[in-house]
């Protein structure tokens, strides 16, 4: 296991003063950054082993369960692999991270 990816979600509730990170607080474009995001994954990724994958942002809690399940989908893992995903605390409920964690478990019993 040598690869690791890192996945961008530049969306945010709102853009903060301190923040140099690519992020936008429109959340009418997501639909379309996640079709993008999906075909490049499908087209430039070659299904290597992932050793690490990173989601940040922006914040990444924005996007359902669901959603962040069709993006770790796209990769190569297995148990070994960390999976990371930044939270925002105020875009996050308990339903949510029980959630998350199935989502996450599912992929990496492959």
């Amino acid at each position: 296991m040598t690869e690791n990816a890192y996945i961008h979600i530049p969306f945010c509730k709102s853009k903060c003063n301190y923040c140099s990170f690519i992020s936008f607080p429109n959340l009418e474009l997501k639909k379309t950054f996640l079709n993008a995001l999906l075909k490049e994954i499908n087209i430039c990724y070659k299904k290597e082993l992932l050793k690490t994958l990173y989601i940040g942002g922006g914040t990444p809690s924005l996007l359902t369960e669901s959603e962040i399940e069709e993006i770790i989908n796209c990769f190569n893992t297995d148990k070994e692999t960390e999976i990371t995903i930044e939270l925002n605390p105020e875009t996050i409920t308990k339903d949510y991270l029980k959630n998350l964690v199935k989502v996450v478990k599912i992929d990496k019993n492959k």
